[in-house]
């Protein structure tokens, strides 16, 4: 089912992030690190609130484009966490606070269908269901990220944030912001209910010295140190806005921060998953903004769940993006930059 323009997709993703952003706040207030939080085999945190949404998630795309593939984070660790019973009793719990009639084996099928490896042909739908689960874990940003990609291009991105304020210049105003948009369409952001919406657009500072740097609440010693070489060497004066989750594509996109530089590991190997990515990726270039890896290429969703063909990210905005690339060949070490 395609639809040009998209907006069957966009209202049912949109709706159905709305009450996964519900389901994420009830599982924060309730949260009990001992019996809502595992450790996956890669030594990464999972909790409930993961599952129980991509759960929701799933179900709702399921239900109006059931030929649509969805690939998701957490679909690899299913059948090893799903044994400890009061983990799941607690998935399920929240899934039917939203919907009585969701039954267990329903909501542990639903989590299971996002099975999609992704690749160049066709669409799919692309979660991460919790991005940030540290974050979420700690109290602090997280993100409900869905992306639709088709033969490679991401079409539709969400990033649903409940724990940040819907006016950026007040930390008081109302909580809980969704971010969306369309490829050719503009960028959005709205309250949880949908009764405020607006559209957003990237800062337009031209000056180093009045840029903000986005980062990671959590960073290795080595990657801050490189992160702070570059800033103090690129004449930004502005402490760093560090903040968790694809928060950070959320908040460019509005213009809090004038750009975020993600290095990549220091393992060659390792690449980024597009899960962590591609939604608030389309988010900040319909805000206005330009995002690249760390050499300037454009980012490839097509090379399946990893970013094979990228390092880093670079995200901008347009006015500062030549002297950005160029200060990363200039100050960040040459071999995080190669493939």
């Amino acid at each position: 089912m395609n639809h040009p323009h998209y907006s069957l997709e966009l209202t049912v993703a949109l709706q159905a992030v709305r009450i996964a952003c519900i389901i994420a706040r009830q599982a924060r207030e309730e949260f009990n690190e001992e019996e809502d939080v595992t450790i996956k085999p890669d030594r990464s945190p999972v909790t409930v609130a993961d599952y129980a949404v991509q759960a929701w998630i799933n179900a709702a795309l399921n239900a109006h484009f059931p030929s649509d593939p969805i690939m998701g984070e957490e679909d690899n660790y299913i059948p090893y966490y799903f044994q400890t019973e009061p983990f799941t009793e607690r998935i399920i719990a929240l899934v039917q606070a939203q919907r009585a009639d969701f039954d267990e084996t329903g909501i542990l099928k639903a989590v299971g269908l996002a099975t999609s490896t992704g690749g160049r042909a066709g669409r799919f739908w692309c979660l991460d269901p919790i991005d940030g689960t540290r974050g979420f874990i700690r109290g602090g940003q997280y993100a409900i990220a869905l992306a639709l990609i088709e033969d490679g291009d991401v079409k539709l991105g969400l990033l649903g944030c409940p724990n940040l304020p819907l006016n950026a210049n007040d930390p008081d105003s109302e909580m809980g912001v969704i971010f969306t948009a369309v490829k050719g369409q503009g960028a959005f952001a709205s309250n949880l209910s949908g009764t405020v919406s607006m559209p957003i657009s990237v800062d337009s500072i031209t000056d180093m010295k009045s840029a903000i740097l986005g980062t990671p609440v959590e960073m290795g010693r080595v990657p801050r140190e490189i992160l702070n070489r570059f800033a103090h060497s690129s004449r930004i004066k502005a402490e760093p806005y560090r903040i968790d989750s694809q928060c950070k594509y959320a908040v460019l996109a509005r213009g809090e921060i004038s750009l975020y530089v993600r290095l990549p590991s220091t393992k060659k190997e390792h690449r980024g998953y597009i899960w962590d990515h591609s939604a608030g990726v389309l988010i900040v270039q319909e805000a206005g903004g330009i995002v690249t890896d760390l050499a300037g290429r454009a980012l490839d969703f097509s090379q399946g769940q990893l970013l094979q063909s990228n390092r880093g990210i670079l995200a901008v905005n347009p006015h500062l993006y030549a002297q950005v690339l160029e200060n990363v060949h200039r100050y960040i070490p040459a071999e995080l930059l190669e493939l």
